[in-house]
């Protein structure tokens, strides 16, 4: 959609959508309730996100808003995280499953394998595709240094930590360990 400026193909063949109106008006994360000592408020159930841009394992820079008109599961772990792999072991085949009927999971990682904080980059993203053979879901890095998006998600900062997001950029679900998006499609 040549109006809709995140309206953009990705070298890893994403399934990119777009907002013929535009999304809807952004209220970012609106639950201070869950704000702790970090700082961050959260999101909750019904918020509209914000776009963020992450770099992802093929050097590009992705934007959320990109899969506007997409359910959208964002899957944020650690290299580290047994459950976090065992996730990532799924994902190809929840996209292949999901993705004719609007479906997009999105990889974040926000460490690497070296457990307590350790920096992802270009080539943690490329192990982390390549050993878990996704071909069509983007592994983005979201490093603890900068914190991007994962803290405005996280609940319980346990992961792996699972948002499913609507077309409109509507939070339908935050960190309830829901990793299928079949009760929306």
């Amino acid at each position: 959609n040549p109006t809709y400026e995140y309206s953009h193909s990705y070298l890893g063949g994403y399934n990119v959508g777009n907002c013929e109106d535009g999304t809807a008006d952004a209220t970012g994360p609106t639950d201070s309730s869950l704000e702790s000592s970090d700082g961050f408020p959260r999101y909750q159930e019904g918020d509209v996100v914000e776009n963020f841009t992450l770099v992802d394992q093929h050097g590009e820079m992705v934007d959320l808003y990109s899969f506007c008109g997409q359910h959208v599961m964002l899957a944020f772990g650690a290299m580290w995280c047994g459950p976090c792999q065992s996730l990532a072991a799924n994902a190809q085949y929840e996209q292949d499953t999901y993705g004719d009927a609007g479906f997009q999971i999105i990889e974040i990682l926000t460490e690497n394998n070296n457990y307590g904080g350790g920096e992802v980059f270009d080539d943690d993203l490329n192990e982390w595709a390549n050993t878990y053979g996704m071909t069509t879901v983007p592994v983005l890095a979201d490093p603890s240094s900068a914190y991007t998006a994962w803290p405005f998600f996280e609940l319980d900062w346990y992961i792996p930590t699972m948002v499913h997001i609507g077309p409109d950029m509507t939070v339908l679900s935050v960190d309830e360990s829901i990793s299928s998006p079949s009760q929306w499609l």
